[in-house]
Formats: C-alpha cells, structure tokens, sequence
C-alpha cells in the first residue's frame, strides 16, 4: 500500500446517472450540454439519427462534438474501453440507456450464450425439447446473477476512464415504486436488487428528470432533482451541500456546481 500526498488525489472526473419518463427530453438535453467532444452511444437507436440532428442544429454543434458509437455486444464494448486509443479524444461518454443495455441488449446476450450451452448437452436437449424457452426463464435468477456482475465490470471500466478526466453520464428510464424497494416512489428502472445497492458506488450525482411547464405547456430542458430530502426517490449529490440541486437539465451546469 504506497502512502500519497492529498494534493496527488485525483477528482478529475464525474460519473452521473440521470433517469426519467420516457420523452421528457433526457438525450437531447444532454447531447446539448454534455462536455465536447462526446461519444454518444445510442441504445435505443430508433431515434438516434433523429436526436442527433436535431442537437446539432438546436445547439450549433459541429458533426464532430458528437461522434456515435454501435453498441455490439459486452465483450466488444470492454475492449473498446480498455484501449486509450479509443476514448483519449473524447472529453466525455454518453451511454444513453442503461435500462435497454441491461434488459434487452446484455440479457438477450447472456441468455443466447445459456442456450448454445444447452444445445451441446444432448441429454439436457432431450429432457426439455417441448420448452427450451421455459427453461431458459426458470435460470433467470442465475442470469440476473451474471447481469448484475457484468454490468458492474463495464462501470469500472468507465470509472476509469472517469479518474482520467473524462465526464460519463448514462439515462436510464423511470421506474415508479420499484420491486427492490417498494419505500421509493421512483428509482432508476434497473435489473435486480443486488446491482441498485452498486448505484451510489459508481455515481456521484443521481437526479430524476422531471418535466417542468408554464402556462400549461413543457418548456425545455426539463428539470432534474438532485436530492430527495425524504429519501423518497433515489438521487446522490456530493457537492457543496448549500449548492442549489433542483437544477435544469444542464450537464456543463451541474458539473459546475
């Protein structure tokens, strides 16, 4: 164990999670704010293109702020963030997703890799030919086992690339009064109890995304809650503690503050 200086500490960099309902202007605003250049790593790509043009002409972006990256499979990604080549352009990482990244992408990933498993264990094939699909469902706890460890190696990865300088920032949707902790009202909509005690280890700031009107109508960007004073919903602020944290969506603001 080497014994450093405090002045040698490293506080470089910021890991947020902001979460909301669906629509309620969570990707443009920070596509918007975020540090540039960005790498933007789409999950829901539906919208990509579409979210994409519209923040850079909204915002007056060059093409070259925000560079897109394909999501392929977990393996592909942590090689990708584990080579500096990679990312040392980059001021920040946008993971736009980590609900589609850990309940359609990486699940689908880890339950094809269960069921080529499967199909080499002949005897296993013939006890279950009429409902592969049921027993695949019924090892669903050992891969939300498998999920939660895998998603916490790619946060790591990302919490390097975070004590080097770089903002991280991932959305996830909105989960009203979760299965894990039926005491809050809202929480990220994520996969198992085990990986929402990993949140605040990761993340330094965690707001819900609200939407905020006038006269009647939603103005943008939202809002962001980045403390529950009756720890009614999940949110994380390490800042200042007099620092204001009912905030715009603003990632370049709230890094500030």
């Amino acid at each position: 164990m080497e014994i450093i200086e405090s002045d040698t500490l490293d506080d470089r960099g910021r890991m947020l999670l902001l979460y909301g309902e669906t629509g309620v202007g969570k990707t443009q605003s920070i596509l918007q704010t975020i540090p540039k250049p960005c790498l933007w790593i789409p999950l829901e790509r539906k919208d990509a293109k579409k979210n994409y043009s519209m923040a850079v002409e909204i915002a007056g972006l060059k093409k070259s702020d925000i560079m897109i990256a394909k999501y392929e499979d977990w393996q592909d990604t942590m090689d990708f963030l584990y080579n500096p080549e990679n990312t040392q352009k980059f001021a920040s990482i946008f993971v736009d997703g980590l609900t589609h990244l850990m309940f359609i992408d990486m699940m689908q990933e880890i339950e094809n890799q269960s069921l080529e498993g499967m199909k080499k264990n002949r005897d296993l094939m013939d006890k279950i030919k009429d409902k592969p699909l049921a027993y695949i469902v019924k090892g669903g706890q050992e891969n939300y086992g498998t999920l939660n460890t895998v998603t916490i190696r790619m946060l790591e990865a990302l919490t390097e690339l975070s004590l080097g300088g770089k903002c991280i920032v991932f959305s996830a949707l909105l989960d009203e009064n979760p299965k894990w902790n039926r005491e809050l009202s809202a929480s990220p909509l994520i996969a198992g109890k085990a990986f929402a005690k990993s949140i605040p280890v990761f993340f330094g700031t965690i707001g819900l995304v609200v939407p905020i009107t006038k006269d009647g109508k939603v103005t943008y960007p939202p809002g962001v809650k980045l403390r529950s004073d009756d720890d009614s919903f999940m949110a994380r602020y390490t800042g200042h503690p007099d620092s204001k944290t009912n905030v715009r969506l603003d990632i370049n603001a709230i890094l500030a503050l």
